[in-house]
């Protein structure tokens, strides 16, 4: 995050080991905002998303610009060209803190935070609704809607040896090019786990839970995991230049990592089926 204004970091303590404010911060998944207090955000382009709270997405020429408002007009417009890792981000005065040092209260948190990642991946990786674990080095993907067990298995696996918790309820998948690999980041979103570890690990498997009887776990072919992969990715469906980018993401995954159904009850033979599969 640059700015001529002291910024401070984003509220909540996710988010602590993801930000930095330095201007030498680099690698594959940083993203650079540049940040500019001003009177009035702008709000051109051509509206191509309205969500049920306060923000849109707008799309100008190959920019998109997420804006978001308050009862008073436009608070924060963040520019940003899809696949690009530099962004240029507008927020009005209603940022700036007085108290106990003058400062902008950092404006970049979700949902905009997700969103530039999700346009920042494109074709080479996806945000999923899933939690995530490193299984002896090896990262695994536990993948499934609200209620499907993602915090439980964190916790069940809590103090496992050789276990470690990335997340528990969005993960990031990065597919580079030039080679057949996959890898799994934690990211600063967590579920009810409060679970938000920065670190990644190569990506073993993807596996989507359902509640069961009993603990069984099985391959399962490529049509059946890509039907159960799409609606646990973020994709911008609003977006017709963008979507195909998304789901081809999708399908470079399932051709790199081999998918299963884990079929669990909360006991320590679920995550015994889960070292089963990486066997």
């Amino acid at each position: 995050m640059l700015s001529e204004e002291a910024v401070l970091p984003p509220e909540g303590d996710a988010y602590r080991a993801f930000w930095s404010s330095r201007a030498a911060a680099s690698g594959p998944g940083t993203i650079r905002v540049s940040l500019a207090m001003v009177a009035a955000p702008s709000e051109s382009g051509r509206v191509i998303f309205e969500s049920q709270a306060h923000w849109s997405i707008r799309a100008q020429s190959g920019s998109r610009i997420f804006v978001d408002r308050d009862a008073s007009g436009p608070v924060l417009a963040v520019r940003f060209e899809p696949g690009a890792r530099d962004v240029s981000a507008e927020c009005s005065p209603v940022w700036r803190v007085d108290s106990p040092t003058r400062a902008i209260r950092c404006p970049l948190r979700y949902p905009v935070d997700q969103i530039l990642a999700m346009y920042l991946l494109g074709a080479r990786g996806l945000v999923l609704h899933a939690a995530g674990m490193i299984v002896r080095g090896r990262a695994v993907v536990l993948a499934g809607v609200s209620g499907a067990g993602k915090t439980t298995l964190c916790r069940l696996a809590a103090g496992r040896p050789g276990w470690e918790a990335l997340s528990d309820d969005r993960i990031i998948v990065r597919l580079p090019d030039g080679t057949r690999e996959a890898c799994a980041h934690g990211t600063p979103w967590p579920g009810e786990g409060r679970i938000a570890v920065n670190r990644s690990a190569p990506l073993a498997r993807v596996i989507f839970l359902a509640r069961g009887d009993k603990n069984d776990a099985r391959s399962l072919p490529a049509r059946e995991a890509a039907a159960r992969l799409v609606p646990t990715a973020s994709i911008p469906w609003y977006d017709e230049d963008r979507v195909g980018g998304s789901l081809e993401a999708c399908e470079r995954l399932l051709d790199r990592v081999p998918a299963a159904l884990l079929a669990f009850r909360p006991d320590e033979g679920a995550l015994e089926a889960v070292e089963g599969l990486l066997e």
